[in-house]
């Protein structure tokens, strides 16, 4: 029988011979004239002698650009100089090089252990040293490459061997060529020789197949090609090092760099050493894997980043890489600058590796069509094996092992593309995040800017600037465009990889159907422009979606910034209303969004249905082809795989798109003008002055959009000022005068128009500034903003603040700054957190912490924006004497902007007084005192620190002071606050009660040293509460039913084409088995009947698809809608004390990434997961009906996806999670940065916060790219699995009697298996990150509430509170808490109607606990307040809140205009508002008339006002005897103008003018103004006003006239004031003194003064004013003498 069938076999073979000679596969092996020897043609045994050519060519050039490269030495070499571009700014381009060099170089050595401070820069000489010796290869790399460099050696010595052996016997010298060359190579070190090995492998094994089922084979024949397999598995597991790429390039690495690691030490970075086999099987992976499956991978676990893939090493070498070209460019063009393009030079950079990445995915793709072509020969095996008995069972093996080992071989080459992705990935969003950081830490300030109206008639509303990117544009660059550049940047090779698919694909359909497959491709074609359309529908409604998200985020960051206002004014509930409106629109356009996805997923699931069909139709009704199994079930696999590269082309090309205009966008940025501080700064001259200004103007940023201001703009100038050297120089004068404008001139960060300012230049850097070694000072600046900055670090952090640690001095700094009794408070002392924002400190402490900060410095020149408004009279004098006039200060020159003007000036060597944005007078004080425009007043409480105040400033006059100035007190000076228990212990009594109050804060966890725990992470699995919560929110019992049947049914539906394809197929077999005809039918049926049933079957298919995605998607919706709308309302109803202890970005994080997941994600996600879980079981379903004995299989192949899915989850969430928390680092840098950027810059501090970027850049890098590389691993263990699957299933079927169809329906699901097994590990990790999200909003819905819906309190009647209504407090106490103490004890009190009370103590004896008693933010634990007659414990809140008035000290506006600001719900008439306006004097009686700067002070509308005033009222006598200075100089001024023009000079001119971002464009004290207005317009409902340090940025003659029109406008109304200037209490009808939450004094002014012991009359005396506060608090008329108390 045997020998029949050889016979058989030949003859067939003979009698085809010429035909054959075309084709080299006869059905068993390679054809006779592929494999003759003697035809020197392209056939299999000439591949080696062209694999050699071309391997010659390759090693040749390799060696040849490495010897072009050696002789380039600076590519080898790094240094600063080669990263500075030739038109770049010197001085910040060399700090910034030296800032790179030294991060690469800190990157390579050891992290401090323990220390999670930033490691200690290197100086520039330093940093090349380490980067030289690192070069230098270490003695393992070393011992690795000489076993690798011998194996080598002798395995060719060998290999060759046994070729010239067989070559004896042959005489085949083609044999021996290959070999030869691959000793030679072996025989150079570090030669590519296993990429050619493994090239040669593939056939050599084929050829060896041929040889074993060849007869008469020697066995001479079969030894070089097994010795060459076993030589290569020995080549591919030898591990080795790979060189270092870029500036690092000729290293090799030694364990993974070092930055990101904050002391600990970190694990070596895993892949180095690793063999070939190891990095294309990522088999380095498993050992983590394994390692952190039972225990939980902490952060420092994550291991190291390879040293040229840190952050640092990134932008050094992009930045050389740009130098390079920026010199090129200026040598060819005569020193042009050449126009960047971000996009095309990333591109450059990245271009060989982009190559080398398009190179394996063009490998990856002819591998992948191997199954399409191996199944066809597979099905054509089954069809003909009968008829054609002879072929061997082998052969159907071979096309089983080219479709598994595709599926490995293809996954390796898709890894390794995906490898170099993903490399360049974390290389590129380094850089880009770099350069954004570096840009705004040079960028000129724009802070302030805001979107000027268009003109009449012009197309748009408003345009904005393009000078300037707000903060939130640059947040955007970060967080968006850096991330769309990166992530599509790591799938370029798409655009080369799937054409060559496509062409692939249309070359092997036209092989398997001939010209029907044009029909089917023609279709698929003409689906193009539909998906265009729809893409392009998908974009539009996207931007809507996307426009209507940040309407909606930035509804809510104003409403979490200013939720404080919101509920002190009961605005919850229009709010809520106000953002549920933004929610209804984002939800209607994602919905529309969910059409559209909904049309989408039609299009991709319906285009193979109607290409099939077609196909089919053409090539069996047109050209009258029978459809057999091996031609349906091929085709349909490449249909299916043709709509893959073509969506996936479509989509890169449109991401692409939307990553050149993120990098346009990125690159605007970049190109943004830069400070000009350090070329505005002059080098002072002999006759010049050291800090000052000569015929100096100065401005604000000019108008980009080239049209004229709609107003002139605020200038300052021209100023003439020497500010005195070693001294303390004071700026004074009324609100908007130009302080603060003064300040940051001297700082460069305003423009000079014109003139010179002369300021110390520390050239960006204070680290270079020479230390003068006697006094400890350096020729830097410390500069202390209005509004203090402070870093969200330890107290101690923000006040070294970078500078060399100094324990004496450092302790001398907190008792200078009265802040060491606040530290004992805190548990952890210097060491707690400040928080966001400093949200953990008071704002005295805040401001004194800042204070601290520049004390401490070694700067010799000191500027103060008004520190002492926040601290109260006490506290200032102590800081006045201890820290201005302290040895601290000795040698220094230190100028301050200030309203203490009596404090502070009797000490001061220079006065600067500002009116209108010039020098209205400036000199000693004596000089100014003697011309009659500025009085010192000298006290008693004032003679320790103020006796030689005269002397020292006629000594300033004539002479510069020296180091020991009279302006300094003795080492050891009377501590005024030890002697007069000061406000410092009550600023600590009130840190007491934050501190207790944090403690019973159940969000706030004392860990690792913080006060406020940083936000954690969940560990484990999502629990099922949190499933069911999310669905439950979905939808009942019928929607649940509903989208079970139709997911279930489109699966069976899916299942139901194959299936009829397979009877369709086997109705044209002629060999298809009984039962197969009886399953069909008995009579054959026509074509037209099957295609009819196939289209019926798609159709229905469809529909279900529809019908489970509408499902779902209206599920989504309302969930999305209800979770949202409650989140809403707990967070809006939460107590306060959850927004002081909450930092902002967490409650932003739920409100914006956290819903968007929801929204967009979490739907989606489980809906694809129940499908491929469906899709798996049905998968499983049929291949088991097919061949019943795979379940044995099924049961190991279920182990083992088991364990990699198990290991892949566990280790990838916490990774997942990591990358999370370190990313908001990022965020938090930036944000600070953006903030403080004048403070950074005024220090020269800029280095230290780039270094700090590069190590939190290094810290996430870290976690993204081993949650990629973990990615890497599930996507080839599951695919290795998956060819367990399909080889199993065709072993099974082989060993079966299966028809044809049957056992291509069993392969193609087969084939299928691995991707969804891989997509549900995929998708259940993805879902368990949505619904992490679901938790966190979750987490929110439980929180405590100031008042549930069913608990609510009665409404007042409509009329309370009535203006004859008295307030009677009765045993009041009240705690933060239920648990903490008591931080209001007993207070009773009573006022009486129309009577305006004034509320004074210490700081932190409960003056504002007292006023947010009246608003229920307390929880009150026995007594009551009764307001008219009614208990407001009984009151809702809403109703209680929304009747009462405060005016708080920190000013709150949101961005828009001012009426937006002062009538946020169009509540009020114009008129109205333009009357608060004026009552607080920022417009004049008529508006829109003024044409002058926004700046310009508001006191002559005041003065109007306090016209009005009796002439004998004690509140105007006070106001020209204590401010006669201020009120003179603006008499003066006004005199200048006429009456009509002095009355309209103010700051308001339009309702419709624009408010920035917190009110950047106007100066603090306008705020203030802007808030009381705001304030004085809700009185017109409200008859109960509460002033709680509302004008403590006022000057002093602003607030005593803003104090006597409230007081004169408002007679009627009720009054509680605080003030720590007792100047403005002193003339109410009442003082309520408190002390310890307590009241210790109540009763007139007049009264309390005349206790010679009691506590009012101790503040009194320790104010420094007690003589002006005795004449204001006097009874009289104004009259009579006041008797003298003093």
């Amino acid at each position: 029988m045997e020998s029949l069938v050889i016979q058989g076999k030949t003859a067939s073979l003979s009698g085809q011979t010429s035909e054959r000679c075309r084709e080299f596969w006869d059905g068993v092996d390679f054809t006779p004239c592929f494999r003759d020897r003697q035809a020197f043609t392209w056939y299999l045994q000439n591949f080696p002698l062209v694999l050699t050519a071309l391997a010659a060519v390759i090693t040749s050039l390799y060696y040849i650009s490495k010897w072009i490269k050696s002789r380039d030495r600076s590519r080898s070499r790094l240094s600063p100089s080669q990263l500075i571009s030739p038109t770049a700014d010197s001085d910040l381009a060399q700090l910034e090089s030296e800032v790179i060099v030294s991060s690469v170089a800190v990157s390579l050595l050891p992290a401090p252990k323990g220390k999670k401070e930033l490691p200690k820069p290197l100086s520039p000489e330093d940093a090349l040293n380490v980067i030289r010796d690192f070069k230098r290869e270490s003695r393992e790399s070393r011992r690795w490459q000489a076993i690798r460099y011998w194996i080598r050696v002798i395995g060719g010595f060998v290999w060759v061997g046994l070729e010239v052996a067989r070559y004896v016997q042959s005489r085949e010298w083609r044999d021996l060529v290959f070999p030869t060359f691959t000793l030679v190579l072996a025989l150079i070190p570090r030669s590519p020789l296993t990429y050619f090995l493994s090239a040669h492998i593939i056939p050599s094994l084929l050829l060896l197949r041929s040889a074993v089922i060849r007869s008469h084979t020697r066995p001479l024949d079969l030894a070089p090609p097994i010795f060459e397999a076993v030589y290569w598995c020995l080549m591919i597991s030898i591990p080795y090092y790979e060189g270092l790429e870029n500036v690092l390039e000729g290293g090799r690495s030694k364990g993974g760099g070092s930055l990101g690691s904050y002391g600990a030490k970190l694990p070596r970075h895993i892949e180095e050493p690793t063999s070939s086999f190891s990095r294309a099987a990522y088999m380095f992976m498993l050992p983590l894997l394994f390692k952190h499956y039972r225990h939980v991978i902490r952060l420092e676990d994550v291991p190291a980043l390879r040293e040229d893939d840190s952050s640092a090493t990134a932008l050094a070498a992009f930045r050389k890489d740009q130098a390079a070209r920026d010199a090129k460019y200026a040598k060819k063009h005569n020193g042009a600058k050449r126009q960047r393009d971000l996009a095309w030079d990333l591109l450059r950079f990245f271009g060989v590796d982009t190559f080398i990445q398009c190179l394996w995915s063009c490998f990856f793709i002819c591998l992948q069509y191997l199954p399409p072509v191996a199944l066809r020969l597979l099905l054509k095996f089954f069809t003909e094996r009968e008829s054609r008995p002879w072929i061997p069972n082998h052969v159907a093996f071979l096309y089983v092992a080219m479709m598994a080992g595709e599926q490995c071989l293809g996954v390796v080459a898709y890894g390794q593309a995906l490898y170099l992705g993903r490399r360049r990935c974390i290389r590129l969003r380094a850089i880009l995040i770099a350069e954004v950081f570096a840009k705004a830490l040079r960028r000129q300030d724009m802070s302030g800017s805001v979107k000027s109206s268009a003109k009449e008639g012009s197309e748009k509303d408003t345009t904005e600037s393009t000078a300037s990117a707000t903060d939130g544009k640059i947040a955007n660059l970060v967080s968006y465009d850096a991330f769309q550049t990166t992530e599509i940047c790591a799938y370029l090779y798409y655009l080369v990889s799937c054409p060559l698919a496509i062409i692939i694909n249309s070359i092997l359909l036209y092989s398997t159907l001939g010209v029907a497959a044009f029909a089917g491709m023609g279709v698929l074609v003409l689906m193009i422009p539909i998906q265009a359309v729809v893409g392009k529908l998908f974009t539009v409604v996207q931007k809507r979606f996307m426009a209507a998200v940040d309407l909606r985020l930035e509804a809510v960051t104003e409403v979490i910034a200013h939720i404080k206002l919101i509920k002190f004014n009961a605005w919850e509930t229009k709010f809520f209303d106000r953002m549920s409106t933004t929610r209804t629109k984002e939800l209607y356009y994602l919905a529309q969004r969910f059409g559209v996805s909904c049309l989408s997923n039609v299009l991709v699931w319906g285009t193979p249905v109607l290409v099939t069909a077609s196909a089919f139709a053409v090539h069996s009704l047109v050209l009258k082809q029978p459809l057999t199994a091996d031609r349906a079930f091929a085709s349909l696999v490449l249909f299916n795989m043709l709509r893959d590269p073509m969506g996936l082309f479509q989509e890169t090309l449109l991401r692409l798109i939307q990553a050149y205009t993120s990098c346009q966008r990125i690159q605007e940025f970049l190109d943004e003008p830069e400070t000009l501080k350090y070329q505005q700064l002059s080098e002072p001259g002999p006759d010049d002055p050291k800090v000052g200004f000569t015929n100096a103007t100065f401005g604000y940023s000019e108008s980009s959009n080239g049209q004229p201001a709609e107003h002139e703009p605020f200038k300052l100038g021209p100023l003439n000022l020497d500010f005195l050297q070693g001294t303390l120089s004071i700026i004074i004068g009324p609100v908007g005068s130009g302080k603060t404008t003064l300040i940051t001139s001297l700082l460069g960060e305003t423009r000079l128009l014109a003139g010179k300012v002369f300021m110390t230049n520390d050239h960006a850097n204070r680290d270079i500034c020479p230390v003068d070694p006697e006094t400890g000072l350096s020729n830097t600046v410390a500069y202390c903003a209005q509004t203090p900055w402070l870093l969200g670090a330890t107290i101690r952090d923000n006040i070294v603040f970078g500078s060399t640690w100094n324990s004496n001095r450092y302790q001398q700094v907190l008792d200078a700054c009265a802040l060491r009794r606040d530290l004992e408070i805190f548990d952890l002392g210097d060491e707690t957190e400040v928080g966001e924002k400093g949200t953990t400190c008071s704002g005295g402490q805040k401001a004194r912490i800042a204070l601290a900060r520049a004390l401490y410095s070694p700067a010799k020149t000191i500027l103060l924006d008004d520190v002492l408004s926040a601290v109260d009279a006490q506290t200032a004098q102590h800081i006045h004497v201890h820290c201005l006039q302290g040895p601290l200060m000795r040698g220094r020159t230190c100028l301050m902007v200030t309203h203490a003007v009596s404090l502070v000036a009797p000490t001061a060597g220079f006065v600067v007084m500002l009116e209108d944005g010039r020098v209205a007078h400036a000199g000693t004080p004596a000089k100014l005192e003697a011309a009659g425009v500025l009085e010192i007043i000298s006290d008693d409480a004032d003679h320790t620190s103020g006796s030689q105040t005269t002397s020292s400033s006629e000594q300033a006059s004539d002479e510069e002071p020296t180091a020991g100035s009279s302006t300094l007190v003795s080492e050891d000076p009377i501590d005024i606050i030890e002697e007069n228990l000061d406000g410092v212990e009550g600023d600590a009594l009130e840190t007491a009660k934050q501190v207790e109050a944090d403690k019973a804060a159940p969000a706030v966890i004392k860990l690792d040293k913080q006060l406020v725990q940083a936000e954690t992470s969940q560990s484990g699995v999502v629990g099922a509460a949190t499933y069911g919560l999310y669905f439950k929110y979905q939808g009942k019992i019928i929607f649940w039913i509903l989208l079970g049947s139709a997911n279930i049914g489109s699966q069976m539906l899916q299942v139901s084409t194959n299936t009829w394809i397979k009877n369709w197929a086997n109705s044209n077999d002629k060999k298809a088995s009984m039962l197969s005809n009886l399953l069909v039918s008995k009579e054959p049926k026509s074509t037209e009947y099957y295609l009819g049933i196939y289209c019926a079957i798609a159709g229905a298919y469809l529909l279900t698809l529809v019908a489970r995605m509408g499902i779902g998607y209206w599920g989504s919706l309302r969930a999305s809608r209800k979770l949202y709308s409650k989140l809403l309302k707990r967070i809006l109803g939460a107590k306060m004390r959850f927004f002081d202890s909450t930092p902002s970005g967490r409650i932003m994080n739920r409100l914006s990434k956290d819903v968007s997941s929801i929204d967009t994600e979490a739907s989606e996600i489980l809906q694809y997961f129940a499908n491929c879980v469906l899709a798996v079981i049905a998968v499983l379903a049929v291949v088991v009906f097919s061949t019943p004995k795979f379940i044995f299989a099924l049961i190991a192949i279920s182990i083992m996806y088991w364990t990699v899915g198990v290991l892949y989850v566990t280790t990838n969430r916490e990774i997942k999670r990591h990358d999370s928390v370190t990313r908001s680092p990022l965020f938090i840098s930036f944000s600070e940065a953006l903030v403080g950027m004048s403070t950074i810059r005024s220090y020269g501090d800029s280095p230290r916060f780039l270094r700090k970027l590069f190590n939190e850049l290094d810290q996430n890098n870290r976690c993204f790219w081993y949650l990629w590389q973990a990615n890497r691993v599930l996507n080839n263990f599951s695919n290795f699995v998956g060819s367990l699957v399909t080889l199993f299933a065709c072993i099974f079927a082989l060993q079966s009697t299966m028809d044809a169809g049957a056992v291509g329906l069993s392969i193609t699901y087969a084939l299928s298996f691995t991707d969804f097994v891989l997509w549900v590990v995929r998708l259940y990790a993805a879902a368990e990150m949505t619904m992490n999200s679901v938790e966190r909003v979750a987490e929110y819905l439980q929180l405590d509430v100031e008042e549930e819906d069913h608990d609510r309190g009665r409404d007042p009647p409509a009329y309370w509170p009535t203006v004859d209504g008295s307030v009677e407090v009765k045993n009041l106490t009240c705690r933060y808490a239920p648990q903490l103490d008591p931080v209001l004890r007993n207070v009773s009190f009573t006022i009486q109607p129309k009577e305006k009370i004034g509320i004074c103590g210490r700081t932190g004896s409960g003056k504002s606990t007292l006023a947010l008693s009246f608003f229920r933010f307390l929880h009150q634990e026995s007594g009551s307040i009764f307001i008219d007659g009614i208990d407001i414990g009984k009151l809702n809140l809403e109703s209680l809140r929304s009747r009462l008035t405060i005016l708080p000290q920190e000013a709150q506006l949101f961005s828009g205009t001012i009426r937006d600001n002062l009538d946020p719900f169009d509540q009020h008439e114009d008129a109205e508002v333009w009357d608060v306006l004026r009552q607080v004097g920022l417009s004049g009686r008529t508006p829109f008339t003024s044409r002058h700067g926004s700046r310009a002070g508001s006191s002559v509308d005041l003065k109007s006002h306090s016209a009005k005033v009796p002439k004998d009222d004690l509140r105007t006598k006070t106001l020209k005897s204590n401010h006669e200075d201020t009120t003179k100089t603006r008499v003066m001024a006004a005199e200048a103008d006429s009456d009509e023009e002095v009355e309209e000079r103010v700051v308001i001119r339009s309702l419709d003018e624009k408010v920035a971002v917190g009110g950047k464009n106007f100066s603090q004290g306008q705020r203030q103004l802007l808030a009381m207005a705001r304030g004085l317009l809700k009185l017109r409902t409200s008859n109960f006003l509460i002033m709680d340090e509302s004008t403590a940025n006022l000057d002093h003659a602003t607030d005593m006239t803003i104090q006597n029109v409230l007081r004169t406008s408002l007679a009627d109304t009720q009054m509680l004031v605080i003030a720590h200037r007792l100047m403005t209490v002193c003339g109410l009808d009442k003082i309520l003194v408190l002390d310890q939450g307590q009241v210790v004094e109540y009763g007139t002014p007049w009264e309390l003064m005349q206790k010679e012991h009691g506590t009012f009359r101790d503040l009194c005396r320790q104010s420094g004013e007690e003589a002006q506060l005795i004449e204001v608090g006097h009874p009289g008329d104004g009259k009579e003498d006041v008797p003298d108390l003093c």
